[in-house]
C-alpha cells in the first residue's frame, strides 16, 4: 500500500482509539458521549483496488474489539483484530494473512 492509502486506511481507527484511551482516565462512569457510541459500527470502503471492512464494537464498560479485513483484486486478504478493556489494560493485536 502506498503511504497516502495506508494513512487513509488506518488513520480513522487509530485516531478513535487514541481518543478513547486518552479520555478514559478522566471519563465519568456515565459519560454521555461514551453511552451514545456504544454498539457495533461498520465501515466499508475501497481505495486503489483494495476493499476494506472495519467492524468496531464498543461495550458499556469501555471494552472494545476492532476487526479489519482488507482484500485486493486478486483475492489476497489480510485480517487484523485489536481489542482491549478501556483503561485497565493495553490493547492487544493479532494479524493474519491469507
Amino acid at each position: 500500500m502506498a503511504a497516502p492509502a495506508f494513512l487513509k486506511f488506518w488513520a480513522p481507527g487509530l485516531v478513535a482509539l487514541a481518543a478513547l484511551l486518552a479520555t478514559c482516565a478522566e471519563a465519568p462512569a456515565t459519560d454521555p458521549v461514551s453511552e451514545r457510541l456504544q454498539g457495533t459500527w461498520l465501515r466499508e470502503y475501497e481505495a486503489t483496488g483494495v476493499k476494506a471492512a472495519r467492524v468496531l464494537r464498543l461495550d458499556p464498560g469501555g471494552a472494545f474489539v476492532e476487526k479489519v479485513r482488507a482484500a485486493d483484486a486478486a483475492g489476497r486478504a489480510a485480517e487484523q483484530v485489536h481489542e482491549g478493556t478501556g483503561c485497565t489494560t493495553a490493547p492487544t493485536s493479532s494479524a493474519a494473512t491469507r
